[in-house]
């Protein structure tokens, strides 16, 4: 038997994000660790923490917890708009199915002003964080079966959340 690993959340939400046409006044600048050339607006993805749903029943679903910045040169009214779009994009569009896995929730917090102090003057920010519930592709799952966890098994499916 195989064994099943967690679902880069980092990588499939930039992934998710990049493919959504709300963002495009991004212009495909949202990254997980943020260039050393940076060119805004600009977004950035990054996992501060989370746990493994259950332990070890099954182990590779997952509840990370990120947090989404977003710059730009255009003062604080630019930021807040792309920071908006992408807050309800990811709280109405991410959960399905993924290249990179399944996203089953998505819970996003309030938007924060936070300027940002490492730049002279200070670039307008937008902070706000995602929790989401995520595992692998059944594909890559040999014996998906989890009667005994606490969700009664729903969270095992061939396909998107629901079916």
């Amino acid at each position: 038997m195989a064994t099943v690993l967690m679902v880069d959340a980092e990588e499939l939400v930039v992934n998710a994000l990049l493919g959504m046409s709300e963002l495009a006044a991004l212009e495909g600048r949202i990254y997980s660790i943020a260039p050393k050339a940076r060119t805004f607006p600009m977004a950035r993805v990054s996992r501060f923490g989370g746990d493994p749903m259950w332990e070890g029943v099954p182990y590779w679903i997952d509840q990370p917890a990120m947090q989404v910045d977003v710059w730009a040169d255009g003062g604080y009214v630019e930021a807040y708009s792309i920071a908006e779009q992408m807050r309800a994009c990811l709280a109405t569009k991410l959960v399905g199915a993924w290249p990179e896995g399944v996203v089953v929730h998505s819970k996003v917090s309030a938007l924060i002003a936070t300027g940002d102090t490492e730049f002279d003057p200070i670039k307008p920010r937008y902070r706000f964080t995602v929790t989401l519930i995520t595992h692998p592709l059944t594909s890559g799952i040999t014996d998906p079966t989890v009667a005994g966890s606490p969700d009664g098994g729903r969270l095992t499916h061939a396909g998107s959340p629901g079916s």
